[in-house]
């Protein structure tokens, strides 16, 4: 189980909760006026709806949970530009739900194991979603993948956060291990050259600025949050020790740093 609360962003006042879930949240997102909230089960994906004017909880109509069978998430959910609430599990499928129904209003096949990480909508409505296999991107009106790129390798856990930046053409990755990768958003090919980083610990959440040229990530392991531009204006854009890491801590005051060979 778990509880929800809501809090109004512009003088912080609680309007929701707490509000006892009958289900572990491993996924929750809002619709663009707030008055939906959908958590999906950390066990198995299944979704369940509540309004922030009454505080009504329903579930979906025809759902088909998937369990969750190993060390990952069950669910990842969003909502669109036309506030449709999109689901991806450990199969290949998304859903896409009609959140005031609660119905399924379609569902769309993806290669098995890629959406049930993270998911991000750009403002064309191009979604980018990521699994523990592939990274993907598809526009739901389409009901189709655009491109797929395995993540399966070099290692697990690449991609357990993702934003999109439209105006920069990328897709951006972050991982348990401190690193932002990035992807060419017209056919998911990857950027090594392009990698932000190192953070200290799990990047955490990330998302992209309005104007689509900065990165801000809150930590998911540390208190701390970054920011990064992302069109190459301003500073730590230049490559000075190839191969090397910072030692720290060092002086603010100081032209110097001491570094070592990774």
């Amino acid at each position: 189980q778990s509880e929800l609360v809501v809090f109004d962003l512009e003088g912080g006042e609680r309007i929701i909760g707490p509000t006892r879930l009958l289900v572990g949240t491993g996924a929750l997102a809002a619709n663009a006026d707030g008055s939906i909230i959908a958590v999906a089960d950390a066990r198995d994906g299944a979704v369940t709806l509540v309004s922030t004017v009454d505080e009504r909880m329903s579930e979906i109509a025809g759902e088909t949970p998937v369990v969750l069978d190993r060390d990952s998430y069950a669910a990842a959910l969003t909502f669109d530009e036309q506030d449709r609430l999109l689901v991806g599990r450990l199969d290949d499928r998304v859903d896409v739900i009609d959140p005031v129904a609660g119905t399924i209003s379609a569902s769309m096949p993806v290669p098995a194991s890629s959406a049930h990480v993270a998911m991000s909508v750009g403002p064309s409505g191009l979604v980018v979603a990521a699994g523990d296999q592939h990274l993907i991107a598809f526009d739901p009106d389409e009901g189709q993948v655009r491109w797929s790129t395995d993540i399966a390798r070099p290692f697990p856990a690449l991609c357990n956060w993702v934003a999109l930046s439209e105006t920069m053409q990328r897709a951006y990755c972050g991982s348990l291990f401190g690193r932002i990768s990035a992807f060419a958003l017209a056919d998911g090919e990857s950027l090594p050259e392009e990698e932000l980083g190192p953070l200290y610990g799990e990047v955490g959440t990330i998302d992209v600025s309005a104007d689509g040229t900065g990165l801000t990530t809150i930590s998911g392991s540390h208190p701390m949050i970054s920011r990064w531009r992302l069109d190459g204006v301003g500073l730590g854009r230049r490559l000075i020790a190839p191969g090397h890491m910072v030692v720290g801590p060092y002086s603010y005051k100081g032209s110097s740093v001491v570094i070592a060979p990774q």
